[in-house]
């Protein structure tokens, strides 16, 4: 069985979420939705 079939992108995805749940930056991309949300302009 190769070992691509047990792949564990928890790093990755785990970077996505920080940056989304910290929003350090004003820019902060939306995994779930996909967009582009403004942290200082939506709050």
């Amino acid at each position: 069985m190769p070992e691509d079939i047990n792949p564990e992108p928890t790093e990755v995805e785990d970077e996505d979420v920080d940056v989304v749940a910290h929003g350090q930056g004003e820019e902060a991309i939306d995994s779930e939705s996909g967009c582009i949300i403004n942290n200082s302009s939506a709050l």
